[in-house]
């Protein structure tokens, strides 16, 4: 991804925006129980891209450490989840509805499954783990991708 073709994201009332200037490494509806209950929703649609790739642009996002130990950043005015930096570096995840319309991609796999609230199915016939892939199933997911 170029300078030219960089992607804005921002929060619900665009206090706080951020850029993404590389390309997502996965991109995955996550069914935990965390996830859910953090953004009041029957899941979450999240991309991971790298760390270095990711830009605050404006403002400043208010920021809940999980009992995890990873950081969940949020705009501390209208509330709108923006992105969590996990407890390894490099990477953060991204909440795909933050990010402009246009550069919204479908989910590849369904995780955490076995935590996922009842009323969802999974007939969409995308991969689905009840846990987190291995990274042999996350290879095996990234080489699907690829050859689309």
């Amino acid at each position: 991804m170029s300078a030219a073709s960089a992607i804005q994201g921002q929060c619900l009332c665009g206090a706080v925006q951020y850029e993404l200037r590389g390309p997502f490494r996965l991109i995955f509806n996550c069914h935990c129980r965390f996830c859910r209950v953090a953004h009041g929703a029957s899941f979450t649609t999240v991309a991971i891209v790298a760390a270095k790739d990711f830009t605050w642009t404006q403002g400043s996002a208010a920021r809940y450490v999980t009992p995890h130990g990873s950081a969940r950043h949020f705009c501390g005015t209208c509330s709108a989840p923006l992105c969590n930096t996990p407890v390894e570096d490099g990477i953060v995840c991204i909440v795909m509805a933050s990010l402009e319309v246009a550069a919204q991609r479908p989910p590849w796999f369904h995780a955490n499954t076995e935590a996922r609230a009842a009323w969802i199915g999974l007939e969409d016939g995308l991969p689905s783990f009840p846990a987190f892939p291995s990274p042999e199933e996350i290879g095996e997911i990234v080489a699907a991708q690829r050859s689309r």
